[in-house]
């Protein structure tokens, strides 16, 4: 067992495996898992999620690509990619959401847009705790295209954790027809938070 990693530096980001999405890989169309540098991911129904080409402000928030979840599906950190983590220190998941749905049949919020979560594994990669936000709800924007959000989930890291990672939600729900409503995925950050001055002096 190695060292403990140093505890976390404001401002860095602990995911150094593609967190946005620059790498791309290969998917496949219909039910079932995929996987691509950093991450792992499972298709519902015959949908095909995947990393897309862009410009910033666009079909990204950043860079180059971005990741598209087609009408439904979950995006996970690969096992291997977590962050490595210390018990006790407070961390936050931030990343940049986009929806696009018919502006005309617009679905009801509870299956549209996507849940991010904030997730902390032992060192066996055995699951400690979740943390959603910022509410239990798939977090939505606009009808149509609508612009780019970014959303955060703190979270404490709890006794024996030693690995977090991230994962997202996007329902697929039903719709009243087959209809554009895609969850756009961008610029994944998890980094330590600063402590306050009295926790500090407790400590």
């Amino acid at each position: 067992v190695g060292p403990p990693p140093p505890p976390p530096v404001a401002g860095e980001n602990l995911l150094l495996t593609n967190p946005s999405f620059e790498t791309p890989g290969n998917f496949s169309y219909g039910n079932g898992p995929y996987a691509f540098p950093g991450w792992v991911g499972q298709n519902y129904r015959f949908h095909s999620n995947a990393v897309v080409n862009g410009s910033p402000g666009g079909a990204v928030s950043a860079g180059a690509r971005a990741f598209r979840i087609q009408w439904g599906g979950v995006l996970s950190t690969a096992p291997a990619a977590r962050a490595a983590v210390l018990p006790g220190f407070v961390y936050r998941l931030s990343l940049d959401l986009r929806n696009e749905y018919e502006a005309g049949n617009p679905p009801q919020d509870d299956w549209l847009g996507a849940t991010p979560i904030l997730a902390f594994y032992d060192a066996q990669g055995r699951h400690l705790k979740d943390y959603y936000g910022p509410d239990w709800a798939p977090q939505v924007q606009a009808a149509g295209p609508a612009g780019w959000a970014r959303f955060a989930v703190t979270g404490l890291a709890p006794p024996d954790a030693v690995f977090a990672g991230v994962t997202l939600l996007a329902p697929a729900g039903i719709f009243p027809r087959e209809d554009v409503r895609h969850v756009y995925v961008d610029d994944v950050r998890l980094e330590g938070v600063p402590e306050p001055l009295d926790r500090l002096a407790v400590r």
